[in-house]
């Protein structure tokens, strides 16, 4: 028989503990206080998830590019490392009687909580100090330059949506569409994957590609005035002149918020000239 010293749950993670290696977490505030997603339970919205670091394994997953093209791997990293319970988000089944799990969660994050949870997941694995290269904009000589990813600035929901535990924004321009209004989504992780599937679709079937931008807008675009048929809808995003499509599409970007990491105030040290250094969010988390 074994002892808890010889084998067993209990020895293996006295083990872990003993040798610092039981896996450090974080408790994640999501930039949309959650009022973008279904409300569960009591109502109460996912204002923030709990990770923990990531192994080598699936740091191993980010780092190769073309699962880094493949958004479906990044997802499961994602929902590997979050730790369930989580407030908000139920165990019971859904009204379909279908489990709900941390991968359906992952699922419903709009781009911007997504980045979020990805600048943690990097923060939590590795730390926050991270060392990157920038080539100044005057002399166009490169330096190093070292960043607290714990200080980054996070913008919060703009506006609020039409109505709480929906993904579904009112705006509305004079210019545009005869003044209709529009209901606007803000991309999820899930559209995201299914935007990249149909590209490759029709990459393997020698299509023309459609710009990102009115692809984009096709999954953005819900209502425009009072119509709502998902086959009009399109239809209208698709007969929109250029100019047209950009006016709307800046109506997108102006829901935006999430993490901007950016390196304020960097001196030159050849030049001396002074300007502030934006960090990718890809370099950052992809890479080590």
């Amino acid at each position: 028989m074994k002892t808890v010293e010889q084998g067993g749950q209990n020895h293996r993670l006295a083990l872990l503990e003993k040798y610092g290696l039981v896996a450090s977490d974080l408790t994640v505030p999501l930039p949309s206080g959650g009022i973008i997603y279904p409300l569960y339970d009591d109502k109460s919205p996912i204002v923030d998830i709990q990770i923990r670091a990531m192994t080598v394994t699936e740091m191993d997953i980010l780092a190769n590019r073309e699962n880094i093209i493949d958004l479906t791997f990044i997802s499961k990293v994602i929902a590997s490392c979050i730790i369930p319970p989580i407030k908000g988000w139920p165990r019971n089944p859904d009204e379909e009687g279908k489990n709900l799990t941390t991968s359906d969660l992952v699922g419903l994050l709009v781009n911007d909580d997504l980045e979020t949870v990805m600048l943690a997941l990097r923060l939590c694995t590795y730390g926050p100090t991270y060392n990157y290269e920038h080539q100044c904009s005057n002399c166009d000589k490169s330096r190093a330059g070292e960043i607290d990813l714990s200080a980054f600035e996070t913008t919060e929901l703009p506006i609020q949506p039409t109505d709480p535990g929906t993904n579904r924004f009112l705006v509305q321009d004079p210019k545009l569409l005869n003044g209709a209004p529009v209901v606007l989504k803000l991309p999820s992780v899930k559209d995201g994957e299914i935007l990249r599937r149909e590209v490759m679709v029709r990459e393997s079937r020698n299509l023309d590609k459609k710009g990102s931008m009115q692809a984009r807008l096709e999954r953005s675009v819900l209502e425009v005035g009072e119509t709502t048929n998902v086959s009009d809808v399109r239809f209208i995003v698709q007969r929109m002149s250029a100019g047209m499509l950009e006016a709307l599409y800046e109506q997108v970007e102006k829901l935006e918020f999430g993490p901007d990491i950016v390196h304020k105030d960097q001196i030159c040290p050849g030049c001396k000239h002074t300007e502030d250094v934006p960090v990718p969010l890809a370099q950052v988390v992809f890479f080590r």
